[in-house]
This record gives structure tokens, sequence and C-alpha cells, in this order.
């Protein structure tokens, strides 16, 4: 490799290296990152390894304290097999949402700038009353703590920080995913 297409590979390398910084930095600053406290160590070891991208990071932080996570929260699209099967939208007055008839398939719920939050693969087992909890009689809705049909959660899933809690509920036919709003945006961030 001759020296002018060396220097071309480094420089596309550190785009593609600042790039994935970037992402890092602000994932971190909304404390929107999923993963461990270990992964998140890593990313903002990685960018504080750079005084510019430290920089950044401050800045974007700044900028984010006090947000209030209500008053921002985008659209959640949830999707079916890559298919949008329907939408979502958290309001300060409506803290939770749901979307019926869930039968088995792959599923993903997405920020509507296309980050992709949760992504499961849900079977009879998350979907069916029969396969979730076998010989058990189905929760008519007096006897639920949601005051629905099939008000037991089979699965529980904390997205975005513990922002957003994802529960599966099983029923006759079909299931139900709903999404509910817990915290409000803390504010808080790692600097």
């Amino acid at each position: 490799m001759n020296a002018a297409a060396a220097h071309a590979a480094t420089l596309a390398a550190d785009n593609v290296e600042a790039t994935a910084v970037r992402q890092f930095a602000l994932a971190l600053a909304t404390r929107a990152i999923d993963g461990t406290d270990e992964e998140r160590d890593i990313a903002l070891a990685m960018i504080r390894s750079r005084p510019q991208w430290e920089r950044e990071y401050k800045r974007l932080c700044q900028e984010c304290d006090g947000v209030d996570l209500i008053g921002v929260l985008p659209s959640l699209v949830v999707k079916r097999e890559e298919q949008i099967v329907g939408h979502i939208t958290l309001k300060p007055n409506a803290r939770r949402g749901s979307i019926g008839g869930v039968s088995p398939g792959t599923y993903s719920l997405e920020l509507d700038s296309g980050r992709v939050i949760w992504k499961e693969e849900l079977s009879e087992r998350h979907l069916l009353w029969r396969a979730a909890f076998p010989g058990r009689p189905l929760d008519l809705a007096a006897d639920s703590e949601a005051g629905v049909v099939g008000g037991t959660p089979v699965e529980q899933i904390s997205v975005l920080d513990g922002q957003l809690q994802l529960s599966i509920f099983p029923s006759l036919e079909s299931g139900r995913i709903e999404i509910e709003l817990r915290t409000r945006w803390s504010g808080n961030h790692e600097s």
C-alpha cells in the first residue's frame, strides 16, 4: 500500500472511530445507553481518551441537564418482522400505552428516529395464557391488578436506563405489549 492510500485508510478509520464515540457520548449524555455498568465505563473511558471528545461530551451533558423526558419523548414504533404494526405515544397525562393483538414473531420497539431500544422473539409462551401459565385459570378483569383480562405480565423489561418499562401480557388468543414511562428525566449525568 502506498503512503497516500495508507494515510486515506487511517483517516477513514479515525472518522469511523470519531463517529462511534459521538454516538456513545450522545447516548451517555441522554442516559439512553443500554448495557452493563462496565460497558458504560468503557464508553466513558473512550470518550475521555481525547480532550476534544471529552469537551463535546461535557457540552452534551450541559445541554441535556434538566431536560424533562416527558416533554420530549418521541413516538414509539412497534414492529413485527420489520413491519410497523403500531405506534405508542406517551404524554404527560398518558404515561402508559399498549398495543394488542400481538401474535408470535420477532418484535421490536424503536424510537421514531429509528433507534431500536428493544427486540425479542415472542412465542406462544409469551402471548397465549395456556402456554404462559399452564393449568392456571385466566385472570378476569375484576381479579387483575391492571383491571384487564390477562392482567398478569409474563415478562417485564426495563429499557432506556429504566425510564421505560415494557411488559408482555398473555391472553386467550393473542397478547399485548404495554409501555410505561417509569421516571422523569433525571438530568444527572456522569461527568
